[in-house]
């Protein structure tokens, strides 16, 4: 079927006049269904994810880097392989029972490989240097835009009451922060809740180097605002033994120019007035360099007030 095809739209052509005839025999839905339920491990389409990741290294043994990022109406998959796939690999990615792999070692030596991701969707996408294109009916190819890697994300960052997790949710563990950890800690025989000992006081303190160490890129990303700080601790709230997270962030912002300001630019917390909840009018008479020429210090020095008049938990 596609292995004759000479061209892209040749290809196109000849898988869905594939599609046309294994309907015609009612034979398609039963093929659909066997390649979909192949497998008893339903997650078995990570392994071959994983595999595709592995073949694209520059000599099919150097790690490569993956990523998988779940949203609500889909599943992204990148990694850092250095092979970008040509015309032979699309037309081995919609094949039905072909296999190049001669590696027994290669994790998804045996099978039908790349069908296993249409037990969760039916139209995958493979974005790869020129060839970006949608799969439907298990083999029939569309060109689709390729990924534009200058447009920014549409992201929010919201306050959630956190939970503990290792691997799944620790249901008696409370670290009373406002986002969610998920850690290799060690637990309770139940996995219910995180024991007390050495190794998990190690795994909060790499917890909060993590967090001050991804700040930057927050920033750079546009999304250390103040709904950002809404959900980062401050002294007033009682965290137990993970206040090691709240104390690595709260040194953070006061020694980089993290807080966002009056002026529109970030400055460390201990260089920064605010003034109390009630008293913002305070800071619109007041500019910058009128508090600059009453304390002697240069500008900026008020940190940036939130929209509302709710009380804002700086870490600060």
């Amino acid at each position: 079927m596609a292995g004759t095809a000479k061209n892209f739209d040749e290809l196109v052509s000849l898988s869905k006049e594939w599609v046309r005839l294994t309907r015609e025999k009612g034979m398609f839905e039963d093929l659909k269904r066997l390649l979909s339920d192949l497998y008893p491990d339903v997650a078995h389409f990570i392994y071959e994810l994983l595999q595709n990741a592995q073949d694209a290294s520059k000599d099919n043994k150097t790690p490569t880097t993956v990523r998988f990022t779940l949203q609500n109406n889909e599943l992204k998959f990148e990694h850092s392989g250095e092979k970008l796939f040509d015309f032979e690999d699309t037309k081995a990615i919609l094949s039905i029972g072909g296999t190049k792999r001669d590696d027994d070692t290669s994790i998804g030596k045996f099978g039908a490989g790349f069908k296993s991701v249409f037990a969760y969707t039916a139209t995958p996408r493979v974005y790869s240097g020129e060839y970006n294109f949608q799969i439907s009916d298990l083999v029939v190819p569309e060109r689709i835009d390729g990924i534009d890697k200058d447009r920014k994300a549409d992201w929010s960052i919201v306050p959630v009451k956190g939970k503990v997790c290792i691997y799944f949710p620790a249901e008696k563990e409370s670290s009373n922060l406002h986002f969610y950890i998920n850690a290799p800690f060690a637990s309770t025989v139940a996995r219910d809740s995180v024991r007390d000992c050495e190794e998990n006081a190690l795994l909060r303190r790499s917890i909060g180097k993590l967090i001050v160490d991804s700040l930057d890129d927050v920033k750079n990303r546009g999304l250390l605002n103040m709904s950002f700080l809404a959900l980062l601790p401050n002294e007033e709230d009682d965290l137990g033994e993970y206040s090691i997270i709240r104390d690595a962030i709260i040194n953070a912002f006061k020694t980089n120019s993290l807080l966002p300001t009056k002026s529109g630019e970030y400055a460390p917390s201990s260089k920064l007035y605010r003034t109390s909840v009630g008293k913002e009018r305070i800071s619109n008479i007041l500019e910058d360099s009128d508090l600059s020429l009453l304390t002697g210090k240069p500008t900026p020095l008020w940190v940036q007030m939130p929209i509302s008049l709710l009380k804002i938990r700086y870490p600060i």
